[in-house]
């Protein structure tokens, strides 16, 4: 940015810096990275909770069936067969998920190879912070902090078991660095690789984190346009392109997964959010003392003590386990120290205001129900969709962490009138933990180990505090040179990060180990296309009990009733008067019962499952789905010989017709054949699940699939022998990927002939020039 009375120094005093270079801060990213997942990287720990219970089973069969040059439309291997590549949290198109198909052995990803992945983003995170720093003329080891700052904060770190929400977050501060590149210089070019990025990051798939980035990206450029458009006279409109182009990009790229989600959208269990729903996991005011001490209320780990878990109320009641790492965002108290520096020295610079305003705005937005700006925009399209408002932090911790690298820089200039300012800095984290010592927000209901970790938070973060502060005062006396206690100040502010972060993801349990099972429950349970089909149900409700891993049919191939997945389709069974005639339906070959003498459950042999595909000669049209329903579970209905339709399907009844089962020939995960032979004209009806996407071919010719009953499929069929395929083809997915195609082209063609203004690499040396390399 242009006019940054923050960092910018007299050459005198920039002579005097240490700058490191680019090579030695990779170096020290890594070196950092290694730390904090060194566990992890040795296969001595392991991520958990939804890493191990949805991305391991959703990514390995995603990588498995890319190893074979297979594109999953669909997964037949979870609540009965459900869109796969839809699943914008699936994420198949990001580009460095696709670099998982090169760790695929025995037909399972390697648990190690999907870890390191993770990993790899938090050394992108830091570089990519990094040089948002250089470009806003921050030194090196300033830039660095701030990288170390917003890498290691509580929102990425925590949030490894929703690796989509880390990988947006790593590319986001190397996109404000190129849209601001490209909105000081009205740079086209820039604007186009604000836009690939941007748009390559949105494909990893958190549709939350990806709001929250544009409505960011739009501050920025609404900031840009009120307090610089002034300066650009005759550039306004190069200006106003510029800046347009990431989030048309973007947006043109990211059309391959968003068209067809919003088509899965439609057909899912998306009830309307409610405001109360939308508030949940909303940061209490109290827990923003947890930027001095973040576990305050109590930890959430793996292994965890029981008596220090996490423990907060919300109008008495006890808030859910998931609201710790749905509302932490601890940065570093050096963060702190030195952002309220910057605000207090130079709150008349625009830069700063911004960030201290994002900073603001996303802190009372995180509030949720506690405040009334989440309300405000519950009313606005897109933010009333999304519950957890405390994720809305990242701006604070963007702000900051930009903030306090100014900060540190500020040092460098300032002198004994600074002083009191700087002592005030200090003394607002010094008094919030003498306020936690005090026992203020500490119940006497609690565990005393709950009040015992509260108070050893305290004495941390005032010891940190003080710390910071004493390496300041030195700097400013000149009893110690900038870049020695700009280098400690660093050292100090990633210790404090890591070792605050690092016990969250250790799980003594390897995802892989829960997948697996003996050899001859696998060869039992797995289906063997074409020849034999069938589904396996491994949960019941009453009583409740579970056999397997909910998701262990996309590991083991094994054809599931169940399943865990955010997004669920609204018709997944047909409602069958009891859970018998349910699996009857279903195909299930395999059903939980209840050992009537020992009272415990085991799996059974179901012996009147139906076939994977019959056909019936009489059906029913009904107006709506509740009539549908009602016809269904009144009892007595036989799915066997007769279905519930929604539409005519234009053939005549014969209900005392009877045609052979029909042999299913070629059985894939987006196609397969079927050879029917009716001894009239009739419906061939499927217990495969209906989804608008599946096209049918009668010998050659294309054909409507029916609704069937409720939720399955049926296609009219001629009398006498025919044969039937049924593929997975999507308008929205081919329509997505023809625009998406276009605009990676065009914006490449972009880059090549639009004059080049200024590559990353030159600005990185130039603002190494400015700052005395």
């Amino acid at each position: 940015m242009s006019k940054n009375k923050v960092t910018n120094t007299t050459k005198k005093s920039i002579q005097k810096v240490f700058e490191i270079p680019l090579w030695g801060w990779l170096i020290f990213f890594a070196f950092t990275t290694l730390i904090m997942f060194w566990q992890q990287l040795t296969g001595d720990a392991f991520f958990w909770e939804d890493f191990a219970e949805y991305i391991y089973p959703s990514q390995s069969f995603a990588a498995t069936e890319s190893a074979k040059g297979i594109i999953p439309f669909w997964n037949p291997f979870t609540f009965n067969g459900m869109p796969f590549l839809a699943d914008m949290q699936v994420g198949f198109f990001y580009p460095m998920n696709r670099l998982l198909t090169l760790f695929v052995s025995d037909g399972q990803l390697s648990i190690w190879a999907l870890q390191f992945l993770v990993i790899i983003h938090f050394f992108i995170a830091q570089l990519s912070m990094y040089l948002l720093g250089r470009e806003l003329k921050l030194s090196s080891i300033a830039s660095a902090t701030a990288a170390v700052s917003f890498a290691f904060s509580f929102l990425l770190v925590l949030h490894v078991i929703h690796p989509m929400i880390v990988y947006m977050l790593s590319w986001f501060p190397l996109v404000i660095m190129f849209t601001l590149r490209a909105l000081d210089n009205n740079d086209m070019r820039s604007g186009i690789f604000a836009g690939l990025i941007f748009g390559g990051s949105m494909l990893a798939g958190h549709p939350q984190i990806t709001l929250y980035e544009i409505f960011f990206l739009g501050l920025l450029f609404l900031w840009k346009i009120i307090f610089d458009i002034k300066d650009k006279k005759g550039n306004i409109a190069k200006f106003l392109i510029a800046g347009l182009l990431p989030f048309v990009i973007a947006a043109g790229l990211f059309q391959i997964q968003y068209l067809q989600t919003a088509e899965l959208a439609e057909l899912s269990q998306r009830a309307e959010m409610t405001y109360e729903a939308s508030a949940e996991g909303s940061l209490q005011f109290k827990q923003l003392f947890t930027a001095f001490a973040p576990d305050l209320f109590g930890e959430v780990t793996p292994d965890g003590d029981a008596e220090l878990q996490f423990n907060i109320k919300d109008d008495g009641e006890a808030v859910p386990h998931y609201y710790y790492w749905e509302t932490a965002f601890y940065f570093g108290i050096a963060a702190i120290i030195f952002g309220l520096f910057t605000v207090f020295t130079n709150y008349r610079d625009r830069i700063v205001q911004f960030l201290l305003g994002i900073s603001i705005l996303g802190a009372l937005y995180a509030l949720g129900d506690n405040f009334f700006i989440h309300k405000i925009f519950y009313n606005l399209p897109l933010f009333e969709g999304f519950r957890n408002p405390g994720r809305m932090m990242l701006f604070p911790i963007i702000g900051f962490s930009l903030l306090g690298g100014m900060g540190i820089d500020k040092l460098l200039k300032s002198d004994k009138k600074d002083m009191k300012l700087f002592a005030v800095s200090a003394a607002i984290p010094v008094a919030a933990c003498l306020a936690i010592l005090s026992g203020l927000f500490t119940s006497n209901e609690l565990p005393a180990e709950m009040a015992s970790l509260a108070k050893s938070q305290g004495y941390s973060g005032a010891f940190i505090a003080f710390g910071v502060f004493s390496i300041g005062m030195l700097a400013i006396y000149k009893k110690l040179n900038w870049s020695s206690a700009a280098l400690i100040i660093l050292v100090i502010a990633s210790i404090d990060l890591i070792t605050s972060g690092m016990d969250f993801n250790q799980s003594s349990r390897n995802p892989e180990k829960s997948y697996e099972l003996d050899q001859q429950t696998a060869e039992a349970f797995q289906a063997n296309p074409p020849n034999d089909i069938f589904r396996v149900n491994t949960r019941m409700y009453n009583p409740r009990y579970m056999a397997m891993n909910r998701n262990i049919g996309m590991v083991e191939r094994i054809m599931l009733v169940e399943g865990y997945n955010p997004l669920v389709l609204q018709k997944v069974t047909p409602p069958l008067e009891d859970a018998e005639s349910i699996h009857d339906a279903l195909n299930v070959k395999y059903e939980l019962a209840i050992n009537p003498n020992t009272q415990s459950p085991y799996f059974k042999a179901n012996e009147d499952m139906l076939p994977r595909a019959w056909v019936v000669h009489d059906f029913k049209v009904f107006g709506s789905d509740e009539e549908v329903k009602s016809e269904m579970s009144a009892g007595g209905f036989d799915i066997s010989k007769y279905a519930a339709l929604e539409q005519d399907p234009g053939i005549s009844k014969d209900p005392a017709a009877i045609s052979p089962v029909p042999q299913i020939t070629e059985y894939t995960s987006n196609s397969f054949k079927i050879k029917v032979d009716a001894s009239e004209e009739g419906l061939l009806c499927l217990s495969e699940i209906y989804y608008p996407a599946w096209k049918a071919y009668v010998n050659g010719e294309e054909k409507d699939i029916l609704r069937a009953n409720y939720a399955l499929r049926a296609v009219p069929v001629p009398k006498g022998e025919s044969t039937v395929e049924l593929k997975f083809q999507s308008s929205s997915f081919t329509a997505g990927m023809w625009i998406s195609i276009i605009t990676l082209i065009l914006a490449v063609v972009g880059i090549f002939i639009i004059p080049k203004n200024q590559s990353l690499s030159g600005a990185v040396k130039s603002n190494t020039a400015k700052t005395g390399q």
